[in-house]
């Protein structure tokens, strides 16, 4: 079978899939329908509507057509029916003061999808994980009313048959539809039961949209609703990648007797950093703000951001004042957006969103997944290794991911349903060792007891066109401009990231390069590489970007590691880079790029000591390094 996406027309007949142009749809007046023309007039004039013989949105069954005889459950399938077929039939139900919805199964696993069923889509997402043949689920909406009297909106996917345990997640995304499908509808088909809850003021949940700030006390009222339902047996794992991995982390800050495991998936334990990083804002909550201001509205916006990378998104960090550009884009969020552009780092602000303590209260089984380009990644490696250290019993695997790679996969789902047999069900578990990776540069994976393995300090300091094993004299300087910092492409960003050609950087005068000479042997780093600086800024409140590329025996270079800082004075700065597992290979070498800013990471300095974010007036900063007391140290494998 062939899938393919085109603008006509794919016909859904039970589980057949056609893509028969000539087949057309018969007039149905409560079907769950692409087109929302009909249900934007509402009341009287909705009912009129659709009860015309073509009401727009359908399509006229042409006289004889499939014989003379009407095929049931026909929908027309085109992107944006897939994308919106959960948010119209939601927003029919809320104006019909309905519970459930009333029309015909929801092809696509919307809150429509009342008869349990295994179709299509089902079947493909079981292969492509390389699950055996599930059976059906049903998926039902649900209102949960919290202690403070705010009800959330929450979907149960329940296989039919027995089940085999319970999962709950805490979501502000479609907890229906068809992205839903491929991320809840692979356990429920597999027997779990699965409740996803949606987070205030998202999908029909009651309240105010202000993410991060009510998932402690709301994800234990969820639980809660779910003990007292009669499908409910006794345990639960909860699970999720990203968000939804901080909002376990949330519950975890409490944790309830029969919370059995979790499992997370790229997700932080603390926001501060995804906000504000190590001192300036990152690129990674304007895109996120973006992505939500479209999700229920515009869903087809969100793909045209994951093709285009966030391109739009990211040229408004090239503006001031930034604040003003995202509220021009999105006034919608600006309520709770603008707060977080405000209160910088060490604001007390930040207090409800760092969740570090939730990792001492743990004491349930923990399998924590992520990537080398993922931009949560030190959180994760951060989890695992107190985690490990408190006795916990937890595992940790990373592959050669960005984030969206990271969050979700075959090999995750494959790792989820071990961890999930082994502490809900209780059978034995097909883990060899705690730890599983891939090394990149030599495309291994690896299981280790403990990660990284014993390494030596291997320093390479800054010299004049070259990286040295002896420390050079001198000084270089570059000026930066904020309204044209160099593009560092790749890298763990929210979207467009990962190992990325950056080559071109070399080019330009205002970033200071330097390589090794072409290394003898291959040399194997595991760890946190440390740049060392001895650094100087006209205007001491600034940013130092560094980067660890590798640079082939054609002169093309590769991104492997990456790290920034904001300082406030003038010395030495001792910036951590990205974790790595890589290989250089012999016949390559080690390039190093240090930057003033590094676009679209994060928004230029502005060169006065503003927030970043504020700033109207940009000025250009002269940034020196004094070549002595500077060094890059990588921990290479012994």
């Amino acid at each position: 079978m062939r899938w393919r996406l085109s603008a006509s027309p794919i016909w859904l007949i039970g589980d057949e899939w056609s893509a028969d142009k000539g087949a057309a749809m018969p007039h149905r007046p409560h079907e769950c329908r692409p087109s929302s023309e009909c249900a934007a007039n509402g009341g009287e004039a909705e009912a009129a509507c659709r009860a015309s013989p073509h009401p727009p949105g359908n399509y006229h069954r042409p006289h004889g057509a499939h014989g003379g005889q009407p095929r049931e459950s026909v929908v027309p399938v085109t992107v944006n029916n897939i994308l919106t077929s959960y948010t119209s039939c939601t927003a029919r139900r809320r104006r019909r003061g309905q519970e459930r919805d009333d029309s015909p199964n929801d092809p696509f696993g919307g809150v429509c999808m009342k008869k349990a069923r295994y179709g299509l889509l089902d079947r493909y997402v079981n292969r492509a994980n390389r699950l055996p043949r599930g059976g059906a689920y049903s998926v039902a909406d649900h209102d949960v009313v919290l202690a403070d009297g705010t009800v959330l909106k929450a979907a149960h996917y329940a296989p039919t048959g027995r089940a085999r345990g319970t999962l709950v997640a805490m979501t502000p995304y479609a907890r229906t539809g068809l992205a839903a499908r491929f991320t809840y509808g692979v356990y429920a088909s597999q027997g779990y039961h699965v409740l996803i809850a949606s987070i205030r003021g998202s999908f029909g949940s009651g309240g105010e949209f202000s993410p991060m700030f009510h998932e402690r006390d709301d994800f234990r009222d969820v639980v809660e609703w779910m003990r007292e339902q009669g499908w409910y047996a006794g345990a639960f794992a909860s699970i999720g990648a990203s968000y939804l991995g901080w909002t376990q982390w949330a519950l975890l800050s409490d944790p309830q007797p029969d919370h059995k495991a979790a499992i997370i998936l790229a997700g932080p334990h603390d926001f501060t950093q995804f906000h504000w990083g190590t001192g300036t804002f990152t690129s990674a909550l304007p895109v996120w703000a973006a992505l939500i201001n479209v999700q229920e509205t515009r869903p087809l916006q969100s793909i045209r951001y994951a093709v285009t990378k966030a391109a739009s998104v990211h040229r408004l960090l090239r503006r001031a004042p930034i604040d003003a550009a995202l509220h021009e884009m999105m006034p919608r969020q600006w309520h709770w957006l603008k707060d977080r552009l405000v209160h910088e780092i060490d604001d007390p602000y930040w207090k409800p969103v760092d969740l570090s303590d939730s990792i001492d209260r743990v004491d349930i089984p923990v399998l924590i997944s992520s990537g080398w380009q993922d931009l949560f990644l030190p959180q994760s490696l951060e989890q695992f290794d107190r985690l490990r250290n408190r006795g916990v019993d937890t595992a940790f695997t990373v592959g050669p991911w960005e984030h969206r790679g990271a969050s979700g996969g075959p090999l995750q789902v494959a790792e989820t349903f071990d961890w999930l047999d082994a502490h809900l069900i209780g059978t034995d578990s097909n883990r060899t060792a705690p730890v599983h990776l891939h090394v990149t540069g030599a495309d291994e994976w690896r299981s280790l007891d403990y990660w990284p393995p014993a390494t030596a300090p291997h320093r390479l300091h800054l010299a004049p066109g070259s990286l040295s094993d002896v420390p050079a004299s001198g000084e270089i300087s570059f000026l930066f401009d904020p309204a044209d910092a160099p593009t560092f492409p790749g890298g763990p960003l929210l979207l467009g990231g990962g190992y990325a050609d950056d080559t071109a950087v070399a080019q330009r005068a205002d970033v200071f390069v330097v390589a090794s000479d072409v290394l003898t042997a291959d040399l194997e780093v595991h760890g946190t590489p440390i740049a060392a600086l001895d650094h100087s800024a006209e205007c001491p409140d600034s940013n130092i970007f560094v980067r660890i590329s590798e640079v082939d025996a054609k002169g093309k270079s590769r991104n492997v590691a990456q790290g920034a800082q904001r300082v406030s004075a003038n010395g030495t700065a001792h910036i951590e880079l990205t974790p790595i597992a890589h290989r250089f290979s012999a016949g390559n070498r080690i390039r190093v790029a240090i930057a003033g800013g590094a676009y679209p990471h994060f928004p230029a300095s502005p060169g006065t000591g503003e927030n970043p974010m504020l700033a109207v007036e940009r000025v250009s900063n002269r940034h020196t390094i004094r070549l002595a007391g500077s060094s890059i140290t990588l921990p290479v494998a012994t």
